[in-house]
């Protein structure tokens, strides 16, 4: 069943960031506005779902299990696909201490409790028969069932599908080039110790066609995308800067330049430090015209070794974003620009 419009209430501050975070769940779910069956549950899904710890803890409210829950964290159905034992018995330990600034509450497991939990979380996953998944179609194809098997929109987006717990994957054939996608899904720890995705142990042919289909996403489901901002602004009523923080988390500007704009994502080969330089800087010193021309035209890294392959330029996103949304972006951009400082004689 699609959703039936209804006036917004008006709210603001505090009461849309509360509003937000108790619909955001259910307004990115990819069942939402979708009419579609819903998938068929396996009995350890179930089973984790009713496990009184995760219903003490209300797990549900940030994660999916089975076919239903939040999507603020990970899908969970494939958890033990991606993720070992020791892994899971460390992040439930200590979320923070694995991936710093998590908003994965520690919730101080007892011995028993966190031994339960990892039994229970490493017994949700799927047999992959990849050399079926590879029999047959192009490339893309090929490719494009390995991403469902495997559960990629567990963590990423394509589209108004999926998760933002990693980059949105809509644009990331347009940003990323293949041997790029190549290297980073072969070890992604080995290009970026502290990254939050697993190294999976794909096989070349699975590489091949991952690269394939992810550089296939050339933006084509933006205006599913779009759509589904524009329907979480409408229930929301949110703010233009908060329309704009959607809009960047969907060109997944924050791959290169970091969350808020902060910086410090490798990009080899990029002058001065092989580093993407922090937006936030560059805020300081362009106006609304010149930062409009850069998203709207792209701009070239400078290169510390004319003989070594390019960094990553940032690309054109002209037909990504329209007017508003380019307004929108840029007030969200002005927003996490460096305060300036006020004289006093005091």
């Amino acid at each position: 069943m699609r959703p039936t419009l209804i006036p917004p209430r008006r709210f603001s501050g505090a009461g849309v960031a509360l509003i937000a975070l108790a619909f955001l769940p259910v307004l990115a779910s990819p069942l939402f506005g979708r009419d579609k069956e819903e998938r068929k549950e396996l009995p350890a899904e179930k089973q984790l779902r009713d496990n009184p710890i995760v219903k003490e803890k209300q797990c549900i409210t940030c994660h999916t299990i089975g076919n239903e829950g939040g999507t603020v964290g990970p899908n969970l159905n494939q958890v033990g696909n991606r993720r070992s034992a020791d892994w899971l018995r460390r992040w439930l330990t200590d979320p923070n201490a694995v991936k710093p600034g998590t908003k994965m509450p520690n919730f101080g497991f007892s011995e028993r409790e966190l031994t339960a939990l990892v039994e229970a979380l490493s017994r949700m996953r799927r047999d992959i028969n990849v050399n079926a998944l590879l029999a047959g179609g192009t490339p893309v194809e090929k490719g494009r069932r390995l991403f469902e098997n495997y559960d990629c929109a567990a963590c990423h987006r394509i589209g108004r599908e999926g998760r933002f717990v990693g980059p949105d994957l809509t644009w990331v054939g347009h940003r990323k080039r293949e041997d790029w996608e190549a290297r980073w899904l072969r070890d992604p720890p080995a290009y970026k110790p502290v990254t939050f995705m697993p190294k999976f142990g794909f096989s070349e042919p699975e590489i091949a066609a991952l690269t394939a289909f992810l550089h296939d996403q050339q933006g084509q489901a933006n205006t599913k995308s779009r759509r589904w901002e524009q329907t979480v602004a409408y229930y929301l009523d949110l703010p233009a800067k908060e329309r704009g923080k959607l809009v960047y988390r969907r060109l997944a500007c924050w791959s290169c330049h970091g969350e808020d704009a902060a910086g410090g994502i490798r990009n080899d080969n990029q002058a001065p430090d092989g580093v993407t330089p922090s937006l936030r800087k560059a805020l300081a010193v362009l106006d609304d015209a010149a930062l409009e021309r850069v998203i709207r035209d792209g701009s070239r890294a400078g290169t510390l070794d004319p003989a070594a392959p390019a960094p990553f330029d940032c690309p054109a996103y002209a037909e990504a974003v329209d007017e508003s949304e380019l307004a929108d972006l840029i007030l969200y951009l002005r927003a996490l620009a460096p305060k300036k400082k006020k004289w006093s004689f005091q």
